[in-house]
């Protein structure tokens, strides 16, 4: 059995190099609106979740009756970033898999391996970048919950 690749054109490999690009630039697009500026001032927002917290914990501890949450209607750009969250990595894993697929037909390394790696890091990327806001907002909520006592004025 020889190791040479045969001269066939790398149709698998290429397929998953451009899906690879493809999920990398569907990865990295919900990220960048989500870093977008905010409607409104950070402080202004995190006032305004203390205050929440703050009318909770009084409704509560008086024994009222909580409001029902609202619920809001998302617009057109938060329907596509929810949508492009989900197909980002399908299209890694495809590609991952038209990668392997292209080496075990033994087409050209570069290509397939570059389609595996570049699947493997799109997934990973959108992980690590969830992982990261769910530590900030954890963090976030810790500071809020420490300083409790002065949002409650007491």
């Amino acid at each position: 059995m020889s190791v040479t690749a045969s001269n066939t054109r790398p149709i698998w490999g290429f397929s998953g190099f451009v899906f690879a690009i493809v999920a990398l630039i569907l990865v990295v697009l919900p990220m960048t609106s989500m870093l977008s500026a905010p409607p409104q001032d950070t402080a202004t927002s995190i006032g305004e979740i203390a205050a929440e917290i703050r009318k909770s914990a009084i409704r509560s501890l008086t024994g009222a009756e909580q409001p029902a949450p609202v619920v809001q209607e998302q617009s057109r750009t938060e329907i596509i970033a929810s949508y492009l969250i989900v197909i980002g990595p399908v299209l890694a894993g495809l590609a991952a898999i038209l990668g392997a697929v292209a080496l075990l037909r033994r087409e050209a390394q570069p290509l397939p391996m570059m389609a595996i790696g570049l699947g493997i890091s799109a997934v990973v990327l959108q992980y690590a970048f969830v992982i990261a806001l769910v530590i900030a907002g954890a963090c976030l909520m810790v500071a809020i919950l420490n300083n409790l006592g002065d949002i409650l004025g007491t």
